[in-house]
Protein backbone atom coordinates (compact mmCIF):
# COMPACT_ATOMS: atom_id res chain seq x y z
CA UNK A 1 0.00 0.00 0.00
CA UNK A 2 1.72 3.63 -0.81
CA UNK A 3 0.28 7.01 1.09
CA UNK A 4 -1.53 7.84 -2.41
CA UNK A 5 -3.78 4.76 -1.90
CA UNK A 6 -6.68 5.70 0.90
CA UNK A 7 -6.21 4.77 4.10
CA UNK A 8 -8.92 5.45 6.85
CA UNK A 9 -7.05 6.73 10.27
CA UNK A 10 -8.78 6.51 13.44
CA UNK A 11 -7.26 9.87 14.50
CA UNK A 12 -8.51 11.59 11.77
CA UNK A 13 -12.14 11.63 13.82
CA UNK A 14 -10.66 12.43 17.36
CA UNK A 15 -8.54 15.23 15.77
CA UNK A 16 -10.33 17.91 14.46
CA UNK A 17 -9.81 21.99 15.46
CA UNK A 18 -10.99 22.64 18.82
CA UNK A 19 -11.85 18.76 19.61
CA UNK A 20 -10.68 19.22 23.29
CA UNK A 21 -11.58 20.84 26.10
CA UNK A 22 -9.18 22.53 28.78
CA UNK A 23 -8.39 18.72 30.56
CA UNK A 24 -5.63 17.20 29.56
CA UNK A 25 -5.94 14.09 30.36
CA UNK A 26 -8.04 12.94 27.47
CA UNK A 27 -5.84 14.42 24.65
CA UNK A 28 -2.59 13.29 25.89
CA UNK A 29 -4.60 9.33 25.99
CA UNK A 30 -5.39 10.19 22.36
CA UNK A 31 -2.17 11.97 21.09
CA UNK A 32 -0.84 8.68 22.70
CA UNK A 33 -2.93 6.79 20.46
CA UNK A 34 -2.53 8.20 17.33
CA UNK A 35 1.42 8.14 17.79
CA UNK A 36 0.93 3.93 18.16
CA UNK A 37 -1.38 4.32 15.19
CA UNK A 38 0.96 6.13 13.14
CA UNK A 39 4.01 3.48 14.04
CA UNK A 40 2.26 0.33 13.55
CA UNK A 41 1.23 1.71 10.09
CA UNK A 42 4.76 2.15 9.27
CA UNK A 43 5.58 -1.14 10.37
CA UNK A 44 4.41 -2.38 7.02
CA UNK A 45 4.78 0.51 4.86
CA UNK A 46 6.83 3.61 5.43
CA UNK A 47 5.72 5.79 3.54
CA UNK A 48 2.00 5.23 4.71
CA UNK A 49 3.41 5.87 7.74
CA UNK A 50 5.27 8.69 7.11
CA UNK A 51 2.05 10.23 5.31
CA UNK A 52 -0.03 9.56 8.90
CA UNK A 53 3.06 11.53 10.21
CA UNK A 54 2.66 14.40 8.34
CA UNK A 55 -1.30 14.45 8.76
CA UNK A 56 -0.89 13.93 12.56
CA UNK A 57 1.22 16.71 12.66
CA UNK A 58 -1.08 19.17 10.72
CA UNK A 59 -4.11 18.20 12.45
CA UNK A 60 -2.57 18.45 16.40
CA UNK A 61 -2.06 22.02 17.32
CA UNK A 62 -5.48 23.37 15.82
CA UNK A 63 -7.46 20.11 17.88
CA UNK A 64 -5.46 20.84 21.32
CA UNK A 65 -5.47 25.02 21.30
CA UNK A 66 -7.95 25.06 24.28
CA UNK A 67 -6.42 22.84 26.21
CA UNK A 68 -4.89 23.78 29.73
CA UNK A 69 -0.75 23.27 29.35
CA UNK A 70 0.23 25.30 32.73
CA UNK A 71 0.79 21.41 34.48
CA UNK A 72 3.84 21.08 31.15
CA UNK A 73 2.39 17.64 30.75
CA UNK A 74 0.70 17.73 27.21
CA UNK A 75 3.54 19.67 26.29
CA UNK A 76 5.76 17.13 27.14
CA UNK A 77 3.63 14.79 25.50
CA UNK A 78 3.63 16.60 22.25
CA UNK A 79 7.15 16.81 22.37
CA UNK A 80 8.00 13.20 22.93
CA UNK A 81 5.32 12.77 19.53
CA UNK A 82 7.22 14.46 17.46
CA UNK A 83 10.44 13.13 18.51
CA UNK A 84 9.05 9.97 17.72
CA UNK A 85 7.46 10.80 14.38
CA UNK A 86 10.55 12.52 12.78
CA UNK A 87 12.04 9.83 12.07
CA UNK A 88 9.10 8.00 10.42
CA UNK A 89 9.07 10.91 7.65
CA UNK A 90 13.24 11.13 7.74
CA UNK A 91 13.70 7.53 6.92
CA UNK A 92 10.53 7.15 4.74
CA UNK A 93 12.16 6.08 1.21
CA UNK A 94 10.14 8.78 -0.21
CA UNK A 95 10.82 10.73 -3.84
CA UNK A 96 11.83 13.79 -4.03
CA UNK A 97 9.15 15.08 -5.04
CA UNK A 98 7.09 13.54 -2.31
CA UNK A 99 9.32 14.90 0.41
CA UNK A 100 9.47 18.13 -0.60
CA UNK A 101 5.52 18.20 -0.41
CA UNK A 102 5.47 16.99 3.30
CA UNK A 103 8.17 19.76 3.73
CA UNK A 104 5.59 22.52 2.64
CA UNK A 105 2.51 20.92 4.72
CA UNK A 106 4.53 20.38 7.97
CA UNK A 107 5.88 24.02 7.23
CA UNK A 108 2.70 25.55 6.65
CA UNK A 109 1.45 23.55 10.05
CA UNK A 110 3.96 25.51 11.98
CA UNK A 111 3.12 29.31 10.81
CA UNK A 112 -0.60 27.95 11.90
CA UNK A 113 1.02 26.86 15.34
CA UNK A 114 -0.41 30.12 17.21
CA UNK A 115 -0.49 28.71 20.85
CA UNK A 116 1.95 27.32 19.84
CA UNK A 117 2.29 23.35 20.71
CA UNK A 118 4.48 21.47 17.66
CA UNK A 119 7.16 24.82 17.63
CA UNK A 120 9.51 22.02 18.41
CA UNK A 121 9.35 20.68 14.88
CA UNK A 122 11.89 23.13 13.06
CA UNK A 123 14.39 21.98 15.46
CA UNK A 124 14.36 18.92 13.34
CA UNK A 125 14.42 20.47 9.93
CA UNK A 126 17.63 19.37 9.13
CA UNK A 127 16.67 15.91 9.78
CA UNK A 128 13.29 15.95 7.71
CA UNK A 129 15.37 17.39 5.09
CA UNK A 130 17.38 14.20 5.29
CA UNK A 131 20.10 15.53 1.89
CA UNK A 132 22.56 18.50 2.41
CA UNK A 133 21.33 20.04 -0.66
CA UNK A 134 17.32 20.27 0.09
CA UNK A 135 18.62 21.72 3.86
CA UNK A 136 20.63 24.27 2.79
CA UNK A 137 17.64 25.22 0.33
CA UNK A 138 15.86 25.90 3.28
CA UNK A 139 18.22 27.30 5.71
CA UNK A 140 18.39 29.76 2.52
CA UNK A 141 14.66 30.22 2.66
CA UNK A 142 14.95 31.85 5.87
CA UNK A 143 18.49 33.04 6.93
CA UNK A 144 17.88 36.31 5.70
CA UNK A 145 14.82 36.43 8.02
CA UNK A 146 17.40 35.66 10.46
CA UNK A 147 19.70 38.07 10.45
CA UNK A 148 16.88 40.91 10.28
CA UNK A 149 15.66 39.44 13.30
CA UNK A 150 19.35 40.10 15.15
CA UNK A 151 20.28 43.23 13.58
CA UNK A 152 21.71 46.01 16.26
CA UNK A 153 18.72 48.36 15.63
CA UNK A 154 15.68 45.83 15.80
CA UNK A 155 14.11 46.02 19.31
CA UNK A 156 15.18 42.46 21.48
CA UNK A 157 13.04 39.49 21.77
CA UNK A 158 11.87 39.89 18.25
CA UNK A 159 11.38 36.19 17.51
CA UNK A 160 11.05 34.69 13.89
CA UNK A 161 9.88 31.23 13.38
CA UNK A 162 12.48 30.23 10.74
CA UNK A 163 15.30 30.95 13.41
CA UNK A 164 15.55 27.05 14.69
CA UNK A 165 14.41 25.75 10.77
CA UNK A 166 17.67 28.09 9.57
CA UNK A 167 20.03 26.82 12.21
CA UNK A 168 19.19 23.29 11.96
CA UNK A 169 19.27 23.24 8.31
CA UNK A 170 22.82 24.99 8.48
CA UNK A 171 23.96 22.75 10.20
CA UNK A 172 22.55 19.43 7.95
CA UNK A 173 24.09 20.98 4.77
CA UNK A 174 27.69 21.40 6.38
CA UNK A 175 27.85 24.81 6.58
CA UNK A 176 29.55 24.95 9.91
CA UNK A 177 31.49 28.50 9.52
CA UNK A 178 28.85 30.21 8.08
CA UNK A 179 26.48 28.60 11.10
CA UNK A 180 28.73 30.10 13.42
CA UNK A 181 28.91 33.68 11.41
CA UNK A 182 25.06 34.03 12.09
CA UNK A 183 25.22 33.20 15.86
CA UNK A 184 27.43 36.01 16.52
CA UNK A 185 24.84 38.22 14.87
CA UNK A 186 22.37 37.12 17.57
CA UNK A 187 21.53 40.21 20.38
CA UNK A 188 21.55 37.15 23.60
CA UNK A 189 23.25 34.29 24.14
CA UNK A 190 20.69 31.70 24.03
CA UNK A 191 21.19 27.70 24.42
CA UNK A 192 18.30 27.15 22.01
CA UNK A 193 19.95 28.90 19.27
CA UNK A 194 23.64 28.11 20.32
CA UNK A 195 23.33 24.38 20.34
CA UNK A 196 24.11 24.75 16.50
CA UNK A 197 27.09 26.11 17.39
CA UNK A 198 28.44 23.36 20.08
CA UNK A 199 27.20 20.97 17.56
CA UNK A 200 29.22 22.47 14.36
CA UNK A 201 32.72 22.64 16.68
CA UNK A 202 32.06 19.27 17.82
CA UNK A 203 31.22 17.93 14.31
CA UNK A 204 34.93 19.54 13.24
CA UNK A 205 36.60 17.32 16.11
CA UNK A 206 37.15 20.98 18.11
CA UNK A 207 35.65 19.66 21.23
CA UNK A 208 37.31 22.00 23.56
CA UNK A 209 36.21 25.07 21.55
CA UNK A 210 32.59 23.31 21.63
CA UNK A 211 32.81 23.18 25.34
CA UNK A 212 34.14 26.65 25.97
CA UNK A 213 31.14 27.64 23.30
CA UNK A 214 28.76 25.75 25.41
CA UNK A 215 29.85 27.01 29.26
CA UNK A 216 29.75 30.48 27.32
CA UNK A 217 25.96 30.05 27.19
CA UNK A 218 25.26 29.54 30.52
CA UNK A 219 22.99 32.34 32.31
CA UNK A 220 20.50 33.10 34.92
CA UNK A 221 17.19 31.89 32.34
CA UNK A 222 19.25 28.83 30.44
CA UNK A 223 19.13 25.52 31.21
CA UNK A 224 22.34 24.34 32.89
CA UNK A 225 21.05 20.58 32.55
CA UNK A 226 20.87 20.65 28.90
CA UNK A 227 24.43 22.53 28.55
CA UNK A 228 26.10 20.01 30.59
CA UNK A 229 24.89 17.67 29.07
CA UNK A 230 26.28 18.14 25.93
CA UNK A 231 29.45 19.00 27.42
CA UNK A 232 29.03 15.98 28.96
CA UNK A 233 28.48 13.90 25.68
CA UNK A 234 31.21 15.28 23.68
CA UNK A 235 33.66 14.31 26.71
CA UNK A 236 32.49 11.14 26.49
CA UNK A 237 32.55 10.77 23.32
CA UNK A 238 36.24 11.77 23.35
CA UNK A 239 37.12 9.01 26.06
CA UNK A 240 37.33 11.39 28.80
CA UNK A 241 34.72 9.26 31.13
CA UNK A 242 36.73 10.92 34.32
CA UNK A 243 36.77 14.88 33.25
CA UNK A 244 33.05 14.13 32.21
CA UNK A 245 32.15 12.68 35.59
CA UNK A 246 33.63 15.22 37.68
CA UNK A 247 32.68 17.70 35.92
CA UNK A 248 29.23 17.15 34.43
CA UNK A 249 28.02 13.66 35.57
CA UNK A 250 25.29 15.31 38.62
CA UNK A 251 23.94 17.88 36.93
CA UNK A 252 23.58 16.49 33.65
CA UNK A 253 21.94 13.49 34.61
CA UNK A 254 19.46 14.53 37.29
CA UNK A 255 15.87 12.58 37.11
CA UNK A 256 12.65 12.86 38.67
CA UNK A 257 13.73 11.05 41.57
CA UNK A 258 16.68 10.16 43.32
CA UNK A 259 16.49 6.83 42.51
CA UNK A 260 16.31 7.40 38.45
CA UNK A 261 19.12 9.72 39.51
CA UNK A 262 21.68 7.23 40.94
CA UNK A 263 20.47 4.56 37.90
CA UNK A 264 20.90 6.73 35.14
CA UNK A 265 24.68 8.17 36.37
CA UNK A 266 25.56 4.13 36.87
CA UNK A 267 24.61 3.46 33.75
CA UNK A 268 26.46 5.86 32.11
CA UNK A 269 29.80 6.00 33.84
CA UNK A 270 30.40 1.78 34.50
CA UNK A 271 33.99 2.44 35.41
CA UNK A 272 32.75 4.18 38.34
CA UNK A 273 32.41 2.71 41.40
CA UNK A 274 28.32 2.67 42.59
CA UNK A 275 29.32 3.76 46.33
CA UNK A 276 31.53 6.36 45.53
CA UNK A 277 28.43 7.68 43.05
CA UNK A 278 25.96 7.56 46.01
CA UNK A 279 28.04 9.52 48.09
CA UNK A 280 28.87 11.88 45.51
CA UNK A 281 25.35 12.26 44.83
CA UNK A 282 24.96 12.39 48.56
CA UNK A 283 27.75 15.68 48.72
CA UNK A 284 26.32 17.21 46.22
CA UNK A 285 22.51 17.95 47.88
CA UNK A 286 23.54 18.57 51.61
CA UNK A 287 20.47 18.27 53.51
CA UNK A 288 19.15 15.43 51.22
CA UNK A 289 20.60 12.45 52.82
CA UNK A 290 17.94 10.88 53.81
CA UNK A 291 16.47 10.03 50.34
CA UNK A 292 19.96 9.03 49.39
CA UNK A 293 19.76 6.71 51.84
CA UNK A 294 16.34 5.48 50.42
CA UNK A 295 18.04 5.65 47.11
CA UNK A 296 21.00 3.56 48.10
CA UNK A 297 19.44 0.87 49.85
CA UNK A 298 16.98 0.49 46.87
CA UNK A 299 20.18 -0.41 45.04
CA UNK A 300 21.16 -2.60 47.16
CA UNK A 301 24.08 -0.68 48.52
CA UNK A 302 23.80 -1.62 52.47
CA UNK A 303 26.90 -0.44 53.58
CA UNK A 304 26.80 3.26 52.14
CA UNK A 305 23.21 3.29 53.41
CA UNK A 306 24.04 2.83 56.74
CA UNK A 307 27.12 5.01 56.40
CA UNK A 308 24.64 8.19 55.09
CA UNK A 309 22.56 7.66 58.50
CA UNK A 310 25.82 8.03 60.42
CA UNK A 311 26.47 11.21 58.34
CA UNK A 312 22.83 12.44 60.17
CA UNK A 313 23.23 11.38 63.58
CA UNK A 314 26.49 13.75 63.34
CA UNK A 315 24.28 16.54 61.81
CA UNK A 316 21.61 16.26 64.04
CA UNK A 317 22.55 15.29 67.73
CA UNK A 318 20.04 14.76 70.36
CA UNK A 319 19.28 17.58 72.96
CA UNK A 320 19.20 15.99 75.71
CA UNK A 321 23.16 14.36 75.33
CA UNK A 322 21.49 10.78 75.27
CA UNK A 323 22.16 8.59 71.61
CA UNK A 324 19.24 8.91 69.06
CA UNK A 325 17.82 5.69 68.24
CA UNK A 326 18.57 4.75 64.71
CA UNK A 327 17.34 1.12 63.60
CA UNK A 328 18.32 -0.15 60.00
CA UNK A 329 16.71 -3.27 58.76
CA UNK A 330 18.70 -5.85 56.37
CA UNK A 331 17.46 -6.98 53.39
CA UNK A 332 14.56 -8.65 54.21
CA UNK A 333 13.47 -6.01 56.09
CA UNK A 334 12.07 -2.50 56.12
CA UNK A 335 14.30 0.30 56.63
CA UNK A 336 13.41 3.03 58.98
CA UNK A 337 15.15 5.99 60.75
CA UNK A 338 13.83 7.79 63.96
CA UNK A 339 15.50 10.04 65.74
CA UNK A 340 15.02 11.45 68.93
CA UNK A 341 14.47 14.96 70.35
CA UNK A 342 14.12 14.94 73.95
CA UNK A 343 10.43 13.88 75.07
CA UNK A 344 9.21 13.53 71.85
CA UNK A 345 10.85 11.67 68.69
CA UNK A 346 10.71 12.63 65.33
CA UNK A 347 9.84 11.02 61.96
CA UNK A 348 12.97 11.57 59.72
CA UNK A 349 10.67 11.29 56.72
CA UNK A 350 13.23 8.24 55.67
CA UNK A 351 11.41 5.03 56.38
CA UNK A 352 10.93 3.66 53.22
CA UNK A 353 7.41 1.97 52.34
CA UNK A 354 5.71 0.44 49.44
CA UNK A 355 7.10 3.61 47.51
CA UNK A 356 10.75 2.64 48.45
CA UNK A 357 11.76 1.88 44.78
CA UNK A 358 11.11 5.29 43.67
CA UNK A 359 12.16 7.98 46.56
CA UNK A 360 10.66 11.57 45.54
CA UNK A 361 12.25 14.71 45.83
CA UNK A 362 11.05 16.00 48.65
CA UNK A 363 12.63 17.77 52.31
CA UNK A 364 14.48 15.36 54.45
CA UNK A 365 12.51 16.17 57.70
CA UNK A 366 9.22 15.30 57.96
CA UNK A 367 6.64 16.87 60.42
CA UNK A 368 7.33 16.72 64.30
CA UNK A 369 5.13 13.98 65.99
CA UNK A 370 3.08 14.73 69.03
CA UNK A 371 4.00 11.70 70.98
CA UNK A 372 6.88 9.56 71.37
CA UNK A 373 7.35 6.52 69.57
CA UNK A 374 7.38 3.58 72.12
CA UNK A 375 8.37 1.30 69.46
CA UNK A 376 9.34 -0.23 65.62
CA UNK A 377 7.89 -3.37 64.31
CA UNK A 378 9.08 -4.06 60.99
CA UNK A 379 6.55 -6.07 58.19
CA UNK A 380 7.50 -9.91 58.89
CA UNK A 381 9.97 -10.37 55.95
CA UNK A 382 12.36 -12.69 57.77
CA UNK A 383 10.09 -13.36 60.94
CA UNK A 384 12.13 -11.00 63.11
CA UNK A 385 10.73 -7.85 65.13
CA UNK A 386 12.47 -5.23 66.93
CA UNK A 387 11.32 -2.91 69.64
CA UNK A 388 12.55 -0.51 70.98
CA UNK A 389 12.27 2.93 73.33
CA UNK A 390 12.25 6.44 72.19
CA UNK A 391 14.52 8.88 73.84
Amino acid sequence: MSAKTAHKWDFRLRFKARTFGWRSDLPIKRIKEAVSEVRQAARKDKILGAEGAVIFLERLSPAIEQVDSSSGAIGTTVYRAVETLVPIIAEAPASDNLRDLWLDRLWAAVEQDDIPYIEMLPDFWGELCVTPERASKWADRFIDGVRLTWRPDMPRGGYFKGTAACLSGLFAAGRYDELLSLLDLAPYKSWHNRQWGVKALATQDERAAAIRYAEETRGLNENDALISGACEDILLFSGMWREAYDRYAIEANRRGTYLATFRAIEKKYPEMDSGTIIRDLADSTPGNEGKWFAAAKSAGLYTQAIALVEGIQRLVPSFDGSDDLVWIGGPCERFGIFVGFCDEAVDGGLEIDKGVEDPALEPLLGEFCEEALDGVEPRAGCGREMKGKAL
